[in-house]
């Protein structure tokens, strides 16, 4: 297991104990303890007796999973991190703090501040840790070149679960080029719209507008909008219907967004009373 003391003598690296070998069973027996945890948390929040009873998608269902992996991931690092400070019980971790999952490997990725052998806190220090080659850093002047290696190859970048994005709207799939059936709108080519017509309808609304958002030469979201009075209500009960309740919603402003990161997509629904307009926009997630 690798492990680091923080750096110079006012930060981290001499607040941290020797280095100590351990056991590969040592990550292990946390990421096991971890797990438990965080099931009767989830298990305990879960226990919403007003909790919508749609059943989850494929989908939602792998995203939890991955959520729950990087929880565990977490809490095994904040536990492995102490385990090689001089004052364990001074640490503070950074609320940032989150997992990944590369290749089926569990790595974890954050901030620590802890007390120095003088009692100082040293201030917020770059740390990670990768259950399976039980790799613990503390980023230092020693370590600097072989951290900075470690963190751009598991804390950047796409990992196991990020979602290839399978949006498709009025028939057009995001990702992809623009075809015949688009034109840009104006010079920019930023914007989109159909070539030969818009659509009548979207979700039993008539259309007023529908255009696409282009950038690096992709389609990377879409939106369209309706004069009918009903439109909102309308899109608004299709897309409780697919996707549950918004994530955030206004009943008196009329609007509603979902964050559907297992869908790699995010959703704004928003009525204008002035204009008597609602809008529907998708976007790319990430």
């Amino acid at each position: 297991m690798d492990q680091s003391r923080s750096a110079e003598p006012s930060q981290q690296p001499q607040g941290s104990k020797p280095e100590r070998k351990r056991s590969k069973s040592f990550l292990v027996a946390w990421v096991l303890a971890g797990l438990v945890v965080i099931a009767v948390i989830q298990h305990t929040v879960g226990a919403d007796d007003n909790a919508p009873t749609r059943p989850k998608t494929d989908a939602e269902i792998a995203w939890d999973k991955v959520q729950h992996q990087d929880l565990t991931s977490v809490f095994v690092a904040h536990e492995a991190i102490r385990a090689i400070l001089k004052d364990p019980g001074s640490a503070q971790f950074s609320m940032n703090d989150y997992g990944k999952t590369k290749g089926g490997i569990h790595a974890a990725c954050g901030h620590v501040n802890a007390k120095n052998s003088f009692g100082a806190m040293t201030g917020s220090t770059s740390y990670l840790v990768i259950t399976e080659t039980n790799t613990v850093l503390i980023r230092s002047p020693e370590n600097g070149h072989k951290f900075a290696t470690l963190w751009n190859k598991w804390c950047t970048g796409k990992e196991d679960s990020d979602p290839t994005s399978s949006v498709e709207f009025m028939g057009i799939k995001f990702g992809t080029r623009p075809d015949h059936n688009l034109k840009p709108y104006d010079s920019s080519r930023n914007v989109w719209v159909f070539a030969k017509g818009t659509p009548a309808t979207y979700l039993a609304s008539p259309v007023k507008e529908a255009w696409f958002l282009v950038d690096g030469g992709k389609i990377f979201g879409a939106g369209v909008s309706s004069s009918d009075p009903e439109s909102y209500a309308k899109w608004l009960a299709d897309l409780i219907a697919r996707y549950g309740q918004p994530t955030s919603s206004d009943n008196d402003k009329q609007t509603a967004d979902w964050d559907l990161w297992s869908h790699a997509m995010t959703i704004n629904l928003k009525h204008f009373p002035d204009k008597n307009i609602t809008t529907l926009e998708l976007h790319e997630a990430g």
